[in-house]
């Protein structure tokens, strides 16, 4: 045997003795692989049993009374990966967003970590304070519902001991669009009252495109629940109004919400497609989501819009004598351009014909008759106030007011007629090519759409009008239905848009990750290459593993972009895992002493680190038959499984960006206990 053999064997022998007795020391357990977490309590280890329902009690307690929501997991083992990475993996298969927190603890490796996103709204120092303090000394224990009690207790009592800031008040804590006061919550623009567990709220003013599809998915829930609570709480309202009031004066609110049921219904028949057997890709889905999120914000707008009008009839009880003489001085204000309306009117017929009047020509008279009404409404109201009938004599204060000011917009309309009508052709033809570029993209987008295919044959009419208008028709009351033809179009179009907003931003992203991720992938290759005789199967399998999602995103970036950047992401974050662990596994290289040979001999740990020695000793074994050329050191030391010196026992902070709306996910955490 060459003295190059020598010296190699003895080494082989010097890191593989612990390794060789190992197995016959350990014992086998169950490995769980991480993935998608269905509930807040996971115990695949059996260990929890009756002390389940504690630790749920526990975990309730934190997502009511903070921001934050716990997932525990008990597992027999982390699978042979660190735990930090395993940890943070769980977490991203299970679309755990900002303000998620991820205990995971392996019974059998004696192992646990957290995961919490890096724009979370709790600090890294508060975690392991509150783990030091009363997690890990419960673990160690083998008490494991105490663990995780320990842990929710403490991120609940370190918010409350703040103000309920969390670590906000060091620099970190909760963002400032949570909206602690009564429990309301921001959801895309609009307030809605959370009640209960796993209804939290969102920072004010957040765009639903930056927002992950799990989060998107709970907000809309939500959304609709309160959209039906609001509507229910709205009926009740305006039965009280009613007898209050009279019917004539809650007219308006009871139509409003007609109009917010009808968009209600709307909401619930999205959520029903959503849930029906028939999958939907994942920008349908998001669309379909945002459209039930913008349909909620729209009721709630209408019925807060409503339900101030009620207030002010309220308020106007106090002082209902007062309303009704400013009623009677405004009706006649109003009354004095009546006149002037006709003699504008006489005017515009000598430069226009009858039918580019239309729309106009009664005005004055409809206003007349709306001021006689209004002058009606005001007496009898000064009656019912005589008679001590405060409410009454309101709800006809109400009526003089809105018929007043009907009759105020009817000879507002006369007298801006003149401008209006020099300035329709130009935007006749605006608001046309407008609307015909919206049907252009309803066929395009959605044709088969029932309500799509209803409002643009709305469009399609509003149009016809718009051309018959230009040739001596009425293009005031063609704008008016081209506006609200387009209004509506463009509402029926928001998901499908934003599905079709959703695959550009992703192609655009795709195409732009591209050479990121290759150039990335071929770093880590170039570096396991360089230093193979020092890595195991872990950071080789991570690199394929990365590969072979590149070259998938490949064959999906034009079909659906969106895919295609998922795996990307899923790319970025293994490569990045392999670097770290070939890293490792170099750095901990038992010959690896960074330390130049003398007189030019031969540096046997640069040999074996490079691979070389390994080839030397492959060829060697197979000239002549050598122990080493097929036998445990020619293929031991590149495909045997980690352990001993090479494997390390914990790699922290190997998790890639994932959450909602976070900057990534951060682990290292835990350790042994």
């Amino acid at each position: 045997m060459s003295i190059l053999h020598r010296v190699a064997a003895i080494g082989a022998m010097t890191v593989f003795g612990g390794l060789v007795a190992a197995p016959a020391l350990a014992v086998a357990t169950p490995a769980e692989a991480p993935s998608f977490l269905e509930e807040h309590l996971t115990d695949s280890a059996g260990v929890l049993g009756a002390d389940a329902v504690a630790v749920e009690e526990a975990l309730t307690r934190l997502a009511d009374e903070t921001p934050l929501d716990l997932f525990v997991v008990y597992v027999d083992s982390f699978d042979g990966m660190d735990s930090a990475a395993w940890v943070n993996e769980a977490a991203t298969a299970s679309n755990l967003g900002v303000n998620d927190v991820l205990l995971a603890v392996a019974v059998g490796d004696r192992v646990y970590d957290v995961s919490v996103d890096t724009d979370g709204v709790v600090e890294a120092a508060t975690i392991s304070r509150i783990l030091a303090d009363g997690v890990e000394p419960a673990l160690a224990n083998d008490d494991w519902s105490g663990a995780a009690i320990a842990f929710a207790d403490g991120l609940r009592e370190d918010y409350a001991g703040s103000g309920g800031g969390g670590s906000a008040a060091s620099g970190g804590g909760i963002p400032i669009g949570w909206i602690a006061a009564g429990g309301a919550v921001v959801v895309g623009g609009a307030v809605l009252a959370s009640r209960g567990r796993r209804r939290k709220g969102a920072p004010a003013g957040v765009d639903p495109r930056q927002v992950p599809t799990a989060e998107l998915d709970k907000r809309a829930g939500s959304a609709l629940v309160q959209v039906d609570d609001a509507i229910r709480s709205s009926e009740e309202e305006l039965g009280f109004a009613r007898a209050q009031f009279g019917l004539q004066a809650t007219d308006t609110y009871a139509r409003a919400l007609e109009n917010a049921k009808r968009q209600a219904t709307l909401a619930f028949e999205l959520r029903k497609r959503l849930d029906d057997h028939i999958p939907e890709t994942e920008p349908e889905r998001r669309a379909l989501l945002t459209g039930i999120l913008q349909l909620a914000e729209s009721v709630d707008q209408t019925l807060q819009a409503e339900k101030k009008s009620f207030d002010d009839l309220r308020a106007m009880e106090s002082r209902a004598g007062e309303v009704l003489a400013e009623m009677s001085t405004r009706a006649q204000e109003v009354g004095r351009r009546v006149e002037g309306a006709r003699s504008i009117l006489a005017s515009l017929s000598t430069a226009y014909s009858a039918g580019a009047l239309a729309s106009i020509a009664r005005n004055p008279d409809q206003a007349l008759q709306l001021l006689e009404s209004a002058r009606s409404a005001i007496t009898a109201g000064q009656g019912r106030l005589a008679a001590d009938d405060r409410a009454a004599a309101v709800g006809n204060a109400r009526i003089a007011e809105q018929a007043i000011g009907h009759a105020d917009r009817l000879l507002a309309a006369v007298a801006g007629a003149n401008t209006a009508l020099a300035e329709s052709g130009p935007r006749l033809e605006q608001r046309i090519a407008s609307l015909t570029s919206d049907i252009k993209d309803a066929s395009r987008l959605a044709g088969g759409d029932h309500a799509i295919v209803a409002a643009r044959q709305e469009a399609q009419a509003a149009i016809s009008d718009g051309h018959n208008a230009r040739r001596g028709g009425d293009p005031i009351a063609a704008l008016s239905r081209l506006e609200q033809a387009e209004t509506a179009l463009d509402r029926a179009l928001m998901p499908y848009r934003e599905r079709e907003a959703n695959q550009r931003r992703s192609a655009e992203l795709t195409a732009e990750r591209f050479p990121r991720v290759e150039a990335k992938i071929a770093s880590a290759d170039s570096f396991i290459a360089s230093n193979r005789g020092a890595m195991d199967t872990t950071p080789r399998t991570r690199l394929s593993e990365a590969r072979r999602l590149l070259e998938a995103a490949r064959g999906m970036a034009q079909a659906n972009p969106e895919a295609a950047l998922q795996s990307l992401d899923q790319a970025d974050r293994l490569v990045d895992e392999a670097l770290s662990l070939a890293t490792r596994q170099r750095d901990n290289f038992p010959w690896n002493t960074n330390q130049p040979t003398r007189g030019g001999g031969v540096d046997i740990g640069s040999l074996i680190l490079g691979g070389i020695l390994g080839e030397i000793l492959d060829n060697d074994g197979r000239r002549g038959g050598g122990s080493f050329g097929g036998g445990s050191f020619g293929g031991g030391w590149g495909g045997g499984s980690r352990g001993g010196s090479f494997g390390g026992s914990r790699i922290g902070g190997l998790g890639g960006s994932i959450g909602r709306g976070g900057g990534g996910r951060s682990g290292g955490f835990g350790g042994r206990f």
